[in-house]
């Protein structure tokens, strides 16, 4: 697993089979239930991500600091250390986001087998988050 991903602990072929199976025999009580358990996990993988992006900008800030106060002369490092400092300092990530729930609901006009109004709007709110804002001069 690389550090910007969740692993589910279902595989997505298995989960969409198994829904697959409940529209087939036209469980709606179980595809609810499938659409309201499926959007919570994304979003608890959503907030891996942001976890996981707020230590490593975290790690990013120190390290400039650490560059510039060697470059003010307040703090000074070895020239290697202030090679490492200075290039973990230009460094930047997004997150895989999880929304494919999400916007498979929303594409198939979906939403309203989610009973769940405070996950809904949780989630609409979420998804509309960017992790990065593209810098434009």
């Amino acid at each position: 697993m690389s550090d910007d991903t969740v692993e589910t602990t279902e595989p997505r072929r298995t989960r969409l089979l198994r829904v697959a199976e409940h529209i087939r025999t036209q469980n709606w009580t179980a595809i609810s239930i499938e659409f309201t358990e499926r959007p919570r996990d994304d979003l608890r993988g959503e907030l891996w991500v942001y976890d996981f992006l707020v230590a490593y900008y975290r790690d990013v800030r120190d390290a400039g600091d650490r560059a510039i106060g060697d470059l003010e002369g307040a703090a000074p490092l070895s020239s290697h250390d202030l090679l490492v400092a200075a290039y973990r300092a230009s460094q930047y990530r997004e997150g895989a986001r999880r929304r494919d729930t999400y916007d498979e609901l929303v594409s198939t006009g979906s939403l309203g087998l989610v009973t769940d109004q405070l996950l809904l709007q949780r989630a609409a709110s979420i998804y509309r988050l960017r992790t990065i804002e593209p810098a434009h001069d």
